[in-house]
């Protein structure tokens, strides 16, 4: 192993993968806890080694791997990657890499100056001179015959017959997560409200810290909350039950019972992680009714606070065949000085596609934390 570090300065950029592609399989977005704020996404730098383990784990794949410095020691490196849910729909496997394997790619340093860093889901990678993709939509990727997807995800033609009210299938969102309910500046506060906006310490949004310097919850394993749920990347599906629509997550393999049964709320409500949610058409359009929330969970990314007594009101419209769209409203006036309206969020039908088994397991997150996530952030 003879190779050191040597940076970028420069290279041109992929423009035509497929946007829809590019973030369900890149992963590029997708990490939970906003580890990317931990680097310096300003350094990208190549770097070759021997590879000494490959952590095919949630939340993030890891290698890490031996180069030799400019000095001529061997050093240890961690380098984060997307989660294995991501990297398998870019035909990665847990025995794609295997120690031993000379491994050439770019990767983003941490701003601690730990020899971790991110390795960079839009350049080349390589082992033992091959060059491998992270992205399903590379052109590295393609066998005979193969094509690449559309540059834009492309609805159905308007004119497939559907019903409405059948929600049933699997969706995911085709414009990215949204970090924020709000955008970039929070809704108005009341006192109590700014006050627990203010202690609660996100890793994404004009407030980010590196996750080990946080207190997100979601970097801890605990359930992320409804509307968080909904605003992620990760896709869901509809089961149609009897008396209730069954949302089953992606991330957590959670599922969250809309009951349509007609029942009224109960009196006395314990606190929980995704509240109880009473549905009804109206027209074309299923409302959701949410209450009974545990006020520990946060709105979003961006660390948007909630109490006890938040309402959320959520409204689904099947447009097409393979599009559906959500509005969302927030009533909570012991955080909120007026309703916080969320922008629509529209999803892609995915017929072909297949839930996978994305859970955040304490014992994998804790190792990822003590080997990435935490020395990333000068921990």
């Amino acid at each position: 192993m003879t190779l050191i570090l040597s940076k970028v300065l420069s290279r041109p950029r992929r423009a035509t993968w497929g946007l829809f592609g590019f973030l369900l399989a890149s992963g590029q977005i997708a990490a939970h806890h906003g580890t990317r704020i931990s680097y310096d996404l300003t350094n990208p730098t190549q770097i070759t080694g021997i590879l000494t383990e490959y952590a095919w784990k949630n939340p993030h794949v890891s290698l890490f791997f031996d180069v030799t410095n400019e000095g001529g020691d061997v050093v240890n490196w961690g380098g984060e990657m997307g989660s294995p849910a991501t990297l398998t729909r870019s035909r990665w496997t847990r025995t794609t890499l295997k120690p031993g394997d000379e491994i050439t790619f770019t990767i983003f340093p941490s701003r601690a100056g730990a020899n971790v860093g991110e390795v960079s889901r839009t350049d080349p990678f390589f082992a033992n001179g091959v060059r491998l993709s992270l992205s399903a939509n590379d052109p590295a990727w393609l066998l005979e015959g193969e094509t690449l997807a559309p540059t834009e995800a492309v609805p159905a033609p308007q004119d497939v017959e559907y019903d409405p009210h059948d929600l049933t299938g699997i969706w995911a969102s085709f414009i990215g997560p949204r970090r924020s309910v709000t955008g970039q500046e929070p809704a108005p506060m009341t006192s109590k409200g700014q006050a627990k906006y203010n202690s609660q310490l996100p890793s994404y949004g004009p407030r980010a810290i590196p996750p080990a310097l946080g207190n997100d919850p979601a970097g801890e394993c605990n359930p992320p909350g409804i509307t968080r749920a909904l605003l992620s990347i990760s896709p869901f599906e509809f089961v149609q039950g009897s008396g209730k629509l069954i949302q089953l997550f992606e991330g957590g393999r959670t599922w969250r019972d809309i009951w349509v049964d007609g029942r009224e709320f109960p009196e006395e409500q314990d606190p929980r992680w995704l509240g109880y949610s009473l549905g009804s058409w109206q027209g074309d359009t299923l409302v959701v009714e949410t209450t009974g929330f545990d006020d520990r969970t946060w709105l979003d990314s961006y660390a948007n606070p909630h109490s006890a007594a938040m309402r959320l009101v959520e409204r689904w419209r099947r447009t097409a065949h393979d599009t559906l769209e959500l509005d969302m409203t927030i009533y909570d006036p012991e955080i909120y000085t007026a309703p916080v309206v969320v922008e629509t969020k529209p999803y892609a039908l995915q017929p072909a596609r297949e839930m996978q088994e994305v859970f955040c397991a304490p014992a994998d997150e804790g190792s990822f934390n003590e080997r990435i996530r935490n020395p990333a952030g000068g921990l």
